[in-house]
């Protein structure tokens, strides 16, 4: 990564250890994936997370509300949308 930045003149700022404020939304992202995806799950393979994660992914990205959920909506004609599936019922949750 380094030498990445490098070649491509980029300066890398990094958030200082202990102060996880300085990016909130990846911090309540980490938990959210701990909490919602990682807790209700048992992988046997690589694979299997894989999957499971892209399904998680997109039902985050594409279902549930966010902050901006008035703008997604706006934008959306999914009568699912402003949903929001929660806890080990919902479809890509299953029990270990």
């Amino acid at each position: 990564m380094l030498k990445w930045a490098a070649v491509h003149n980029v300066e890398l700022i990094f958030i200082e250890p202990g102060k996880p404020a300085q990016n909130a939304w990846i911090e309540s992202f980490n938990g959210r994936v701990r909490d919602e995806f990682l807790n209700f799950h048992l992988f046997r393979s690589l694979p299997e997370l894989r999957t499971a994660a892209y399904e998680w992914l997109d039902d985050y990205n594409t279902v549930r509300p966010h902050s901006s959920s008035a703008i997604s909506r706006r934008r959306s004609s999914s009568p699912v949308e402003g949903t929001r599936k929660t806890g080990p019922a919902g479809p890509h949750f299953r029990a270990a």
